[in-house]
């Protein structure tokens, strides 16, 4: 999550001309990296602790899987574009 956050400040901390045409992307490396960054839920219930520390890996984890079969996607586009474009070589 840490580096999403830093992927952020880097594009908002460059001029507007630097940045225009950029795209800031997610990957799923992103949210595999351990942070240093926590956050501090209190609760006098342990039950609502659990739930809510539970909803938020259960989060993270749905936002991995996304990203990762949106890479995989990406991926074989890639790769029928380059067999497409092999046999347009050889006609």
């Amino acid at each position: 999550m840490f580096m999403s956050l830093r992927k952020y400040a880097t594009y908002f901390s460059m001029s507007k001309e630097e940045r225009s045409g950029m795209k800031v992307k997610l990957e799923a490396k992103d949210f595999e990296k351990s942070a240093n960054m926590k956050s501090v839920f209190l609760s006098a219930s342990p039950v609502l602790v659990n739930e809510v520390s539970r909803f938020y890996q259960t989060l993270k984890d749905s936002l991995v899987k996304f990203l990762r079969e949106k890479e995989a996607r990406e991926e074989e586009k890639k790769q029928e574009f380059e067999d497409l474009s092999k046999e347009e070589v050889k006609d």
